[in-house]
């Protein structure tokens, strides 16, 4: 999961978040906005790091200084009025896939095969955001997020109560 403040981007401001899971063999994304999406004016990037390496892949062109990976695949969010989301492999400029994006007002989603990313799903991640008339919000503001083979975090007080009982059965 990637954290941004609210309020540090303009006409479109990432808001809370940009989370991430496997789901099978699929990474899946979720961006949260503090702002409302306009499909026909929103772009950006969202820059992935599969083998977690900044020395490796290449720069971000519309990073700030402080992101810090060597990314070889970019999606791009400049189709969503099409209804798409699409994949680049950065070392050869070639469109790797697009796929369907789910949108919400505040919200984006949309899932990717791990197998178009050669990759596990480890990977380190950031991005920009922005509408026609440029970018506005950079995520993280420095560094990067790391996407780990974990899943959505989920607390429940109902499992943690369940996992209470379960330890205190334990230990009679």
């Amino acid at each position: 999961m990637v954290d941004d403040p609210a309020g540090d981007g303009g006409a479109v401001d990432l808001g809370q978040r940009c989370a991430a899971r496997h789901y099978s063999n699929d990474l899946e994304i979720e961006m949260d906005f503090a702002t409302t999406i306009d499909p026909g004016g929103f772009g950006g990037f969202l820059s992935v790091d599969t083998d977690q390496d900044r020395n490796t892949g290449f720069p971000r062109g519309f990073g700030l200084p402080g992101q810090d990976i060597g990314m070889e695949y970019e999606f791009r969010f400049f189709s969503l009025s099409s209804g798409v989301v699409e994949l680049f492999r950065i070392a050869t400029g070639e469109l790797v896939n697009s796929y369907p994006v789910t949108m919400a007002s505040n919200s984006i989603r949309f899932q990717a095969p791990l197998a178009d990313l050669d990759d596990d799903g480890a990977v380190d991640v950031s991005g920009v955001v922005g509408s026609f008339i440029g970018p506005t919000d950079w995520f993280p503001d420095s560094l990067h997020g790391t996407i780990a083979n974990t899943g959505w975090l989920s607390i429940s007080p109902l499992s943690r109560l369940r996992s209470r009982r379960a330890a205190r059965s334990t230990s009679t």
